[in-house]
């Protein structure tokens, strides 16, 4: 994460992951706002903290976007991922 030479998180590596819902216009929004270049097709599987919504489709496929242009420090990196075919889009921050 902090180190790019190294794939193991170290003790001052951070990362947020959230699931928000959000309007399909509010999604397209902030896609048209921080996303950068085009989507990539990725099929994730749920996770416990995701909502019951998104955990009751076991795997489920997304729209993964580069977005950078959220990060703020201590933050180096981020990610949207818009589930297809629902109301949930997934904001990954990392240091």
């Amino acid at each position: 994460m902090g180190n790019p030479d190294n794939k193991v998180p170290g003790p001052t590596d951070y990362a947020l992951s959230a699931c928000l819902e959000l309007s399909s216009a509010d999604i397209d929004k902030l896609i048209d706002t921080f996303a950068e270049g085009s989507p990539r097709n990725r099929s994730r599987t749920a996770q416990e903290w995701m909502p019951e919504e998104i955990k009751a489709l076991g795997g489920y496929k997304t729209e993964y976007f580069n977005a950078n242009a959220i990060v703020q420090s201590p933050y180096t990196n981020g990610s949207l991922e818009r589930i297809v075919d629902t109301p949930y889009v997934i904001l990954r921050l990392g240091t």
